[in-house]
């Protein structure tokens, strides 16, 4: 036996032996970094609907406050989609698992929740394989360590083989990384990955997320998925939707615990409200929404000790939900390259014309991904260093309705600026241009120009470039191949303002 072997023999006997407490853990992510990602999200523009300042889905989870917060709010009884779901997971888990090849699956759980499910799972898996290793996944450490601990309550894994991985899944390149451990680990052995707990409908791009997920399931691995679902997005559906989030007052202090943490923000549980709408016929989106219900301008210090303005009014979006339709689980398997092996449902008790409910789906990888531009910004802002006020004027304007990527607004400190510029562009849906006297000699601007124009001229349908004439620009002197194109100019009767209204038409076109 190696000296490397004996070492590691070590190693497991001793995890092995020190009890519940102990596991070995993969940290693949700069908490840092994650930070900065919080920060810059709370100090975007104002807005009325939730759509300026926002805490993106996982730090709603991250950290020890939000953690306890979540576990009290699953045992809330006015908060049925996830305890009812953790009531019904045993029962609709056996009619998925009965369509589960016979395989010695491992377990790799995408959002750990509350550890339950996972111990049920789990269970089931070890009977069919003694040396399964279990992964659970979750950008939050304390996540990983409570739910993983609930996880292996009552199994007879081994604790040497719980192997929790501290990354944010829902990134591409940190997606690869997973994959990359995972074969170095478990070879070619057949996975079972899940993502549970309706956690799909929290992203604002839950399409993208479940491509990125798509990027790690190999032929004979599969996708334990569970969802809300909803038969209707009729108004009074709508209503209900709302409601059901509203009347919990637990869920309201898990929802609002990241403010708590990461800012001096006083908050007001009374201050929490739920908006719902329908998603085309997809989906019920909810938004759960922060609003400052006083009198006048509150000052919040953010974990950086810089301090951003929250007028009377402004929303911060906490978290955002979901209750799909049929039709919108058929458009997410279909754009996202799966097949159902299996789909079971529950609905939630109900006095109602239209039902609620929990669906858990088996999946396998079709390997048919439908063809579809993935878009990270909907706007680049390009401009000359000397036009940096307007620049940051139109910003401010579009960022509570788009996400829009602007260089002194949307970097991050350390971030290499050339290369993630140049990334940020490639995924806009369309480059803006801001146009003046200072355009001719901008170096870089020009270098964005040169990019856009390329786009679209290579992928054309895929992006688009709108030229901002800024008053005193002079269209006849541009050069750079924006002639051709139809833009925006600027006078003392056509503000900002009004080129933001029709850039953000232009979005709401060009997305139908």
């Amino acid at each position: 036996m190696s000296a490397p072997t004996k070492e590691l023999d070590k190693i497991t006997t001793a995890v092995n032996k020190l009890g519940m407490g102990w596991s070995l853990c993969f940290v693949g992510e700069d908490q840092a970094g994650k930070l900065g990602t919080l920060t810059s999200d709370l100090r975007k523009g104002v807005s009325e609907t939730g759509d300026g300042k926002r805490i993106a889905s996982g730090f709603s989870y991250w950290g020890i406050g939000p953690t306890i917060a979540w576990l009290a709010a699953c045992n809330d009884n006015l908060y049925p989609v996830m305890n009812q779901s953790i009531r019904n997971f045993s029962s609709l888990w056996d009619k998925a698992r009965a369509s589960l090849d016979p395989q010695n699956y491992h377990y790799v759980s995408l959002g750990v929740g509350s550890g339950e499910k996972d111990g049920q799972v789990l269970r089931d898996l070890h009977a069919m394989n003694a040396g399964l290793y279990y992964f659970p996944v979750d950008m939050s450490p304390e996540m990983l360590r409570m739910g993983g601990r609930e996880a292996m309550k009552n199994t007879q894994v081994e604790r040497s083989k719980l192997l929790p991985v501290q990354i944010d899944f829902s990134l591409d390149e940190n997606a690869a990384e997973l994959r990359d451990l995972l074969d170095r680990i478990l070879g070619d052995a057949p996975i079972l990955f899940s993502l549970l707990g309706n956690t799909l409908s929290n992203f604002e791009y839950d399409v993208s997320l479940l491509r990125t997920i798509s990027l790690l399931i190999r032929p004979k691995d599969r996708l334990l998925l569970e969802v809300a679902f909803t038969d209707s997005l009729s108004d009074d559906a709508l209503t209900a939707a709302a409601e059901e989030y509203d009347r919990s007052r637990m869920f309201k202090e898990f929802v609002s615990s990241s403010l708590f943490q990461n800012t001096d923000l006083r908050v007001d549980i009374d201050s929490i409200s739920f908006t719902s709408s329908a998603e085309k016929d997809r989906a019920i989106l909810i938004k759960s929404l922060y609003r400052n219900a006083t009198d006048g301008l509150v000052r919040i210090t953010l974990p950086d000790r810089t301090v951003i303005q929250f007028p009377e009014r402004d929303t911060i979006r906490l978290l955002t939900m979901r209750k799909y339709t049929d039709k919108g689980i058929a458009d997410l398997l279909s754009r996202c390259g799966f097949s159902s092996l299996k789909r079971v449902r529950r609905e939630f008790p109900s006095r109602k014309a239209f039902r609620f409910g929990t669906e858990l789906l088996l999946l396998s990888p079709s390997g048919e991904v439908k063809k579809e531009t993935s878009y990270s910004w909907a706007l680049f802002l390009a401009h000359a260093g000397a036009d940096k006020a307007p620049a940051k004027e139109l910003y401010d304007l579009l960022s509570p309705h788009c996400k829009v990527f602007l260089d002194s607004e949307s970097l991050m400190l350390g971030d290499n600026w050339d290369r993630e510029l140049s990334q940020a562009q490639r995924k806009a849906l369309v480059t803006v241009v801001l146009v003046s006297a200072n355009t001719d000699q901008a170096y870089y601007e020009r270098e964005e120009i040169a990019a856009a124009i390329h786009m679209a001229r290579t992928s054309e349908g895929e992006h688009r470039v709108v030229p901002v004439f800024l008053e005193g620009a002079n269209p006849d002197d541009v050069q750079y191949g924006l002639r051709l194109k139809h833009g925006l100019h600027l006078s003392p009767t056509r503000t900002l303002a009004d080129a933001a209204k029709e850039l953000l038409n232009l979005i709401a076109q060009l997305k139908q």
